[in-house]
């Protein structure tokens, strides 16, 4: 089989702790410790299973290749290629460990245009994710499929749900799920563009 797209979704949850001490804190960037990336030897919910042994080979590559040179960035949302455009960085991972068959890793965000989105999700409490993007190929075996050995890992993204299947997020401790948070979203999203510019798409649909 042909090597395609893989996008593998873990939710990303900051505690009241974190979030009191960015919100007091005048400099340095907001940091998430110890969020998980990527489980081996089990399946997920797009019934694949990443042999450890090819997990393995990979993750330390990225962590040689891309951690420790400061070159693992990520993007605000799946792009559906396998190039990191910098125009749309939000996020850098700064440290990748393994404990026992999952990876975990501190995520840096960065001053940035998506950068101040995620900030400001963060701040609110508006769920999102962290979502790998790969290239490999696939083989069924069984009720499984298995990733392969020619799997190639290019960055890990900030999602608001996971793309390829419905799942429930996990919600913030006073996150009122009752509110639309597609609409929340936008209302950030507007604030941050809009607030401070003299340009204003949402000014120039009301002339």
């Amino acid at each position: 089989m042909s090597p395609i797209l893989l996008t593998e979704y873990f939710p990303v949850t900051l505690s009241d702790q974190q979030l009191n001490e960015a919100a007091t804190m005048k400099s340095g960037p907001l940091v998430f410790r110890r969020i998980l990336l990527q489980r081996a030897n089990a399946k997920n919910r797009n019934g694949r299973i990443y042999p450890r042994n090819v997990l393995d080979r990979v993750i330390n590559e990225y962590n040689e290749e891309f951690v420790k040179t400061r070159r693992a960035l990520g993007e605000c949302d799946h792009q559906g290629s396998m190039v990191v455009e910098l125009k749309n960085v939000s996020h850098i991972i700064t440290e990748m460990h393994w404990e026992g068959d999952e990876v975990y890793g501190d995520v840096e965000i960065l001053d940035t245009p998506s950068g101040k989105i995620l900030t400001e999700l963060a701040m609110k409490k508006i769920p999102f994710g962290i979502s790998s993007r790969a290239q490999g190929s696939v083989s069924e075996t069984g009720d499984a499929i298995m990733v392969q050995d020619d799997l190639q890992l290019l960055c890990f993204d900030a999602v608001s749900f996971e793309s390829t299947q419905g799942s429930t997020l996990t919600l913030h401790e006073g996150f009122n799920p009752s509110i639309n948070k597609f609409e929340k979203v936008d209302s950030i999203i507007h604030n941050i563009i809009c607030a401070n510019s003299n340009f204003c798409p949402c000014k120039l649909d009301k002339k």
